[in-house]
């Protein structure tokens, strides 16, 4: 069974996950729960923003890792956005 990964950095391990309503951004659609790690899990806390977003793109998985960070960030952004618009609730413990 694959691990869980932080689905806003990619890291693993998952320990928490952010309940949020399904939402789509161009024809991505983003569905149920958000998984993260411990360190997105305390920027999502201390609503920083700038920061997780920076974490995400520095992070980001291939073939966004061939982007530059700039543009990577700037593919991010509206995801995130729109995850804070569509979260319900704080972050719980991940239960495997």
């Amino acid at each position: 069974m694959p691990n869980i990964i932080c689905d806003f950095c990619s890291s693993i391990p998952v320990r928490w996950r952010y309940p949020a309503a399904t939402f789509a951004v161009s024809v991505v659609v983003f569905a149920d729960d958000w998984a993260a790690c411990d360190t997105c899990h305390e920027l999502l806390e201390r609503d920083d923003r700038d920061a997780l977003l920076q974490r995400s793109a520095a992070l980001a998985p291939a073939p966004l890792t061939e982007l530059p960070e700039g543009l990577r960030q700037a593919m991010i952004a509206p995801i995130h956005r729109e995850f804070f618009k569509y979260r319900h609730g704080v972050g719980v413990p991940h239960v495997e």
